[in-house]
């Protein structure tokens, strides 16, 4: 887990625990065993729980991390959006041609039956290439 990103969001014994060093101190590996529980518990990580396993635990807190700016990101920019009225109306103009398109039941089929066909083609090519596979190994 990067040091710098988290410095202010965990305690450090937490950073410690989850980058996997720890104090060459046995009092002090046992002082902090408590904070660490109550820390990755706030964050929905029961240590007790023998399965978890620390690179589990850090690759939750990243994607909890990830997806927590992602979601940022979005309410920024759909804030901007909302506030700029150049942008705002470029969006549904830009909307707006889209549904015109739609209503052309023409262009609304040729899109239907292209993503359709797509998805049915990538099916047919993945069944022929397990099919192959499985051959191999026969």
């Amino acid at each position: 887990m990067p040091t710098r990103h988290f410095a202010r969001k965990y305690p450090d014994s937490v950073r410690i625990y989850i980058n996997e060093t720890s104090d060459p101190q046995e009092d002090v590996r046992d002082g902090v065993d408590i904070e660490i529980r109550e820390a990755l518990r706030a964050e929905g990580i029961d240590i007790r729980n023998k399965t978890i396993t620390v690179p589990m635990a850090r690759d939750y807190i990243m994607r909890k991390h990830k997806l927590e700016e992602k979601r940022n990101e979005q309410m920024r920019r759909a804030t901007q959006l909302v506030t700029d009225e150049k942008m705002r109306t470029m969006y549904y103009d830009k909307v707006d041609k889209e549904l015109k398109n739609f209503e052309n039941e023409n262009y609304f089929y040729q899109v239907v039956n292209n993503k359709v066909q797509k998805i049915f083609e990538e099916a047919y090519i993945e069944r022929l290439s397990n099919i192959y596979d499985k051959q191999k190994e026969a």
